[in-house]
């Protein structure tokens, strides 16, 4: 039998609501959800809040490390996550030189002797089927460069994000067949181009309204045909600056909670100090807020998504179990992640205990603590 846990706490995340109750975990699941007080030798944990693992769709790195030009650092990035609540994450590619793929996919399939930490789910691939107008910090020299999609598959690959006039909608309807996740992102293209590509199979976006042609009332683009799309579920970065707050609660009064699902678009300098990074070719500058490229461009965040948990709740106007549901059960639910995301019987004991200001206090995956704070 591996390690018997109980915690208690008055606010746990069960199905949509936060409520009191004590969770017992055994071999890695969940094993009780019982009344709050009722496990006598449970760990009280007061008012924190206990809720699933965090599951990030996008971390391009982090603690210094870039996934992109250094794709075995993926499990540094990793062994570090639990430290900022996540417990699972799809290590993100961005476009770069021929072999960039294939060198990720080596990494990802070389899981170290006795790894703890963050489960990679697959990679989120960016690139290099992007718009020019719209790379945003991805270099231009490899911006629709030829790379073989053959290997992109589960679980190896999860997500590929993509525009798609740039490309054909046979490799939409492919991808999304081999059940990857085909996501449109740093893109220019036109509303009826959106929706063909919807109709073939895709059903993400890549952070709402950034590296995308803007909404307009008479042109609404891919925005506004992901918007009104029940089928597509909008990945939008929280932070505050990617999107201004009112922004973030007009979408998230668009589309209801059940299709929010938050990322953090990290890159190395998250989790650490200001000052300069690597985001694939480019050198990125951060002074801890933010991250730019010399020119100003955004180039992916420093946010961390225990931070992400509050923001968007804050500046979207939704209450916390609102929000955290756009942290957890939904990017589980868009990567077929049955069991992870939520807390009940039978899923994995992947669990996070965290305050309202963003910290984390304890984080578990497959019920062994991999992180208290």
């Amino acid at each position: 039998r591996g390690p018997v846990t109980a915690l208690s706490s008055t606010r746990v995340l069960v199905g949509r609501e936060l409520v009191p109750a004590d969770v017992v975990t055994a071999d890695g699941r969940v094993t009780e959800v019982a009344p709050h007080g009722s496990v006598p030798w449970s760990t009280d944990l007061g008012d924190l809040v206990l809720a699933p693992g965090l599951v990030d769709v996008q971390v391009n790195g982090g603690f210094g490390h870039d996934i992109t030009s250094h794709p075995a650092s993926l499990w540094e990035v990793a062994a570090s996550l639990p430290r900022q609540g996540v417990t699972a994450f799809c290590p993100t590619v961005i476009t770069g030189p021929v072999g960039t793929i294939d060198r990720a996919l080596g990494a990802i399939g070389a899981r170290p002797p006795g790894f703890v930490g963050a489960e990679p789910l697959g990679l989120h691939v960016e690139g290099p089927y992007i718009s020019a107008e719209r790379r945003g910090a991805h270099p231009l020299a490899h911006v629709g460069t030829f790379v073989d999609p053959a290997p992109w598959a589960p679980p190896a690959v999860r997500i590929v994000t993509l525009a798609p006039e740039v490309t054909e909608m046979d490799l939409v309807a492919e991808l999304a067949r081999r059940g990857v996740v085909v996501a449109l992102g740093h893109t220019d293209a036109r509303h009826d181009v959106a929706v063909a590509a919807i109709g073939s199979g895709a059903r993400h976006v890549t952070h709402v309204f950034n590296a995308m042609r803007p909404f307009d009332h008479r042109r609404p683009g891919v925005v506004g045909a992901a918007l009104v799309d029940d089928r597509v579920t909008i990945g939008l970065i929280a932070d505050g600056i990617h999107l201004h707050p009112t922004t973030l609660a007009l979408v998230a009064r668009a589309v209801g909670v059940d299709r929010l699902v938050a990322t953090t678009d990290a890159m190395a300098a998250a989790g650490m100090s200001p000052g300069a990074y690597w985001l694939g070719d480019h050198e990125v500058l951060t002074d801890g807020v933010r991250a730019r490229l010399a020119d100003g461009t955004l180039a992916g965040s420093v946010l961390t998504m225990a931070e992400s948990v509050g923001r968007l709740a804050r500046f979207a106007r939704l209450d916390l179990a609102a929000s955290l549901l756009a942290h957890t059960a939904n990017p589980a639910r868009v990567l077929g992640e049955v069991g992870r995301g939520e807390i009940r019987v039978g899923a994995r004991a992947d669990l996070v205990v965290l305050d309202d200001d963003g910290g984390v206090h304890l984080t578990m995956v497959g019920g062994q603590v991999v992180h208290e704070g």
